[in-house]
């Protein structure tokens, strides 16, 4: 197979290599002028020649690719993950798309580092695109300090801080969503809510339990400490209930399957005696989804979002972060009711 070079194509069209680059990369401004008939010749030449450009020479000369890096710092396509990652993907493809921009999916690691980074062998791996999607929990912050020092251009699905500056990002509205909940949850009638979660210090997790906490005090209800669940411990779980609590709000990914073994071991029936809300998105458990109330991510959406951000970052150069804040989308299931009478169906 004979590779058609730039060369090729300027010698067809009698021009300079020069000259069929600033056509191919739409150098019009400043010194970079191109008359119509010269820029006919050379579309013509690339046509008749059957030139394709090479989008890593054109990462490594400095001129954009037309692509957008997608970059998970954990595994996507794993069973744990659950397809939790596929709504966030359907989105970015889907806006990605209607920008006109490929997309190049980075999630390999390396024999000796499990863990993913951008940075391999002191080199940027996204500089193949001309920005890029970021995602995943376990980020390294120091290796986001160095991209946004870098002037890469990127988002990240997720409300993300680093030390001495500020990134862009997209990230879901899990503190009013939280509020609205127990709003909801203190109309019905419950008095004695308990946070239950894995103590977790993402900016999500700090997210739902300060909305829990502020929207409690601001109604004159008592604040429990949250309760701490996960890895097969929740006898907390059963204390909190025995000790009142008629709702509880669980914050992903405490083992939904294992908290509702407890409660009804404990003689609690969901919803009747105990009113179960989900601050999230629940994957990788045998309990359907669509049973358990509470509220979603909006994931499909949250990716749309990145990458119409990064399109506007790429044409305002230079500017500041930006951020984008996607409502979460409230759920009704069948896992809450009303609070029960004092002592009703507790057996």
């Amino acid at each position: 197979m004979v590779v058609v070079r730039q060369i090729d194509v300027a010698r067809v069209a009698g021009v300079s290599q020069t000259t069929v680059s600033m056509v191919l990369n739409e150098r019009t401004g400043g010194s970079a002028r191109i008359s119509e008939d010269t820029r006919a010749r050379v579309l013509s030449a690339i046509k008749k020649t059957g030139y394709v450009a090479n989008p890593i020479a054109q990462s490594l000369a400095g001129h954009r690719t037309g692509m957008f890096g997608v970059f998970a710092f954990e595994p996507m396509f794993t069973a744990e993950a659950g397809g939790f990652y596929t709504d966030f993907l359907g989105g970015i493809e889907a806006a990605g798309e209607a920008a006109r921009k490929d997309l190049l999916l980075f999630t390999s690691t390396v024999l000796d580092e499990p863990d993913n980074h951008i940075y391999r062998r002191n080199e940027n791996r996204l500089r193949l695109t001309d920005g890029a999607i970021l995602l995943g929990n376990g980020e390294p912050k120091m290796e986001l300090a160095r991209l946004h020092e870098d002037g890469f251009p990127f988002v990240y699905i997720g409300r993300r801080e680093i030390p001495n500056g500020e990134i862009s990002y997209v990230s879901a509205d899990y503190a009013a969503a939280t509020s609205d909940l127990v709003e909801r949850l203190i109309a019905m009638g419950h008095e004695r809510l308990c946070y239950v979660g894995t103590g977790a210090d993402a900016s999500a997790s700090i997210d739902r339990r300060r909305a829990f906490v502020d929207t409690l005090r601001d109604a004159g209800l008592p604040v429990d400490r949250p309760v701490p669940a996960g890895h097969g411990d929740y006898a907390a779980v059963r204390q909190a209930v025995e000790a009142g609590a008629t709702a509880l709000l669980v914050e992903p990914p405490v083992g939904i399957d294992q908290l509702t073994a407890v409660i009804e071991r404990a003689g609690y029936r969901v919803p009747a005696d105990v009113s179960v809300a989900l601050l999230g998105d629940v994957h990788g458990h045998s309990v359907r989804p669509d049973d358990w109330s509470g509220y979603r991510l909006p994931r499909w959406e949250m990716g749309m979002q990145a990458v119409r951000l990064l399109v506007r970052l790429m044409e305002e150069p230079g500017g500041p972060a930006r951020r984008v804040v996607v409502p979460c989308l409230p759920h009704d299931g069948s896992t809450v009711a009303p609070a029960p009478r004092p002592g009703r169906g507790r057996r």
